[in-house]
């Protein structure tokens, strides 16, 4: 069969047609093979990413090239994805969808094209290589996006487009690299050639003496054109033979999403998976021995971030998997993705705390932290929306309506649109915050976080006093029932029969509405508490900054002028410290909610 054959009635990528619908994920037909590719999935991504971090780590440690930071950089990157692929390996389970999980895999290979891409260089040269790395992080992204519109499979024409402009990438790539390898062998053999010339050596002048290559460059340089074009070879030759094989076979996942072949569904390593985590391994030791500078002393603030970051994405893994098994509410689900990529962000920017080191620009680093920010205010629009939900529409209906759907994500979109605008302006102020801007940016969060707080704070007492009025309403309800049960109207028996034709009539169950349990009010009343609080003392905090900064010149901008740069001292942020404060408020918050497996209480 060539080509899609996806209609209304084909289930979306990671779902089996059976008779009673969609409801049966891929991943069920072969558990323990798919159980057993999330553990190898998430220990090789873990090794290659303390691997990868503990490079960058020397890196900076010694002040090694940007080239070489930003490869152990973008390598880092690369074994993120893979880990994050170990949640949902082929989005087999339904938990990634296949577009996303497309993505990882995708925004891997454009990590790796962009460590091939990166150079010193002057500037007509770095146009070149930051429309190059665009290029392909923008047609990868788009790519995989359009999958959406076809359920997560891939069309033939598509999967044409994707393969063959990625292996012309790889191979414009490769054989640039393999021409300007090759010339600069060639240089330096001449420069050693030079050097014994009829046995005299030549002396150049002080200013170039540091500038010769050491000895045993020519065979390093050698080695690694040989392994980057071999690995090059073997990734365009895999491509084209997936392009054949696409068409020539159906996808068996397609099948079962149709309603056939179901029971031949195997969860298996990708090969290409494979070749991207070869790849890092490749650049790690290509890397490893590049020249070291020195030591330079750096601030312990990075080993701070990375610590709590790395503890708080731990967390948020453990309490989003917890949810994700237990079939938890979709705000649960929604509230530890958020708090795993809040903790993320820490981990980043602990690669340059307050963007000191110059490795990260000040507007991404400034990007990272409001980010976090708005992943935290996401949470907090959504428990609102859920609230409302709540006040609306009662506990018991679970779809929201299109109203409020459309509010919850009109003010999340604001609030991500704004901070990256905002941030993104600062690149045209060498990444600093003038004075206009930043009061701007500073009121405009104020009265956001103060707008969801006081909202917040309103429909939770309502839904307070709800719960209250509930829990009084039952204490004479339960009374009343259990006095008619003690004494009955008529004579006690054992059977109770109609009077009709003495057989015996079976009663009716009741079934109680679902009431909240006994604590509800007591968590309700600590989360509001809480909440309010640490509202009350970010807007403040807020105000505190925005004063400070109107009376004081920042010393990063002193710095920048040639003054008072012995006064530059590296330190932890406040804001970044409240923001891992609010993860774990989060995580404490949704920890226990209400599991949708668990019936609903029956009085007989």
């Amino acid at each position: 069969m060539l080509g899609l054959n996806v209609t209304d009635a084909t289930c979306a990528f990671g779902l089996a047609q059976t008779s009673a619908g969609c409801v049966r994920t891929l991943a069920s037909y072969d558990q323990s093979g798919y159980l057993t590719y999330q553990i190898i999935y998430c220990v090789i991504g873990a090794l290659t990413e303390v691997a990868s971090a503990i490079m960058y780590w020397r890196a900076v440690k010694y002040d090694g090239s940007p080239l070489q930071q930003y490869s152990f950089l973008l390598c880092c990157y690369a074994s993120l994805t893979v880990l994050f692929r170990g949640i949902d390996p082929s989005s087999y389970g339904h938990i990634l969808p296949r577009p996303i999980g497309a993505f990882f895999t995708d925004s891997c290979t454009a990590a790796l094209y962009s460590g091939a891409a990166l150079m010193d260089r002057p500037t007509n040269l770095k146009c070149l290589e930051a429309s190059a790395i665009t290029f392909v992080w923008v047609f990868y992204l788009a790519y995989n996006i359009s999958l959406f519109a076809f359920k997560g499979f891939q069309p033939a024409t598509l999967n044409y487009v994707q393969l063959s402009i990625s292996a012309g990438v790889l191979a414009i790539v490769s054989l640039a690299f393999l021409i300007f390898g090759l010339r600069v062998l060639s240089r330096l053999q001449a420069l050693v050639l030079s050097d014994d010339e009829d046995g005299v050596p030549v002396v150049a002048p002080p200013q170039y003496t540091q500038r010769r290559p050491k000895e045993g460059h020519s065979h390093k340089i050698k080695q690694i054109l040989f392994t980057a074009e071999g690995i090059s070879i073997i990734v365009i030759a895999g491509q084209l033979y997936m392009a054949l094989t696409n068409v020539s076979n159906s996808p068996v996942e397609l099948s079962c999403a149709n309603g056939m072949l179901c029971d031949s569904i195997k969860t298996k390593w990708s090969l290409l998976h494979t070749l991207q985590v070869v790849c890092v391994w490749i650049i790690l030791w290509i890397f490893r021995g590049v020249q070291k500078k020195g030591v330079v002393p750096r601030p312990r603030g990075s080993i701070i971030y990375c610590a709590m970051g790395v503890v708080s994405a731990i967390a948020s893994g453990v309490m989003y998997w917890r949810a994700i098994k237990h079939d938890c509410s979709p705000l649960q689900n929604y509230c530890f993705l958020f708090c795993g990529y809040a903790s993320v962000t820490v981990i980043v920017r602990g690669a340059d705390p307050t963007s000191y080191g110059h490795i990260i620009p000040r507007p991404i680093s400034a990007w990272l932290t409001d980010s976090c920010t708005a992943a935290l205010y996401s949470v907090y629009i959504l428990a609102l929306g859920y609230w409302a939900h709540i006040i609306q529409q009662g506990a018991v209906v679970d779809n929201k309506s299109s109203r409020l759907r459309c509010l919850e994500a009109s003010a999340i979109a604001f609030v991500w649109t704004f901070y990256t605008a905002y941030n993104m302006s600062l690149f045209a102020f060498k990444g600093f915050q003038p004075l206009g801007l930043n009061y701007m940016q500073i009121s405009v969060s104020a009265c956001i976080l103060g707008a969801i707080s006081t909202t917040f704070l309103v429909y939770g007492l309502r839904v307070l006093s709800h719960l209250q009025s509930s829990e009084r309403d039952d204490k004479p309800r339960m009374s009343n029932m259990l006095c008619e049960r003690i004494e009955p109207n008529g004579p006690f028996d054992l059977e109770i029969r109609n009077d009709d034709d003495g057989t015996p009539a079976v009663p009716k169950r009741r079934f109680a509405h679902r009431k909240p349990k006994a604590g509800h009010t007591a968590k309700i009343k600590a989360v509001l508490i809480v909440a309010e609080v640490v509202s009350v003392i970010v807007i403040a905090g807020q105000l505190y900054v925005a004063v400070i900064r109107a009376s004081t010149t920042p010393v990063e901008l002193s710095c920048a002028n040639g003054y008072l740069c012995h006064t530059v001292k590296a330190s932890v942020n406040l804001l970044h410290v409240f923001q891992v404060l609010c993860v774990w408020v989060l995580l404490w918050t949704f920890g226990r909610i209400h599991k949708k497996n668990d019936a609903p209480p029956t009085i007989v």
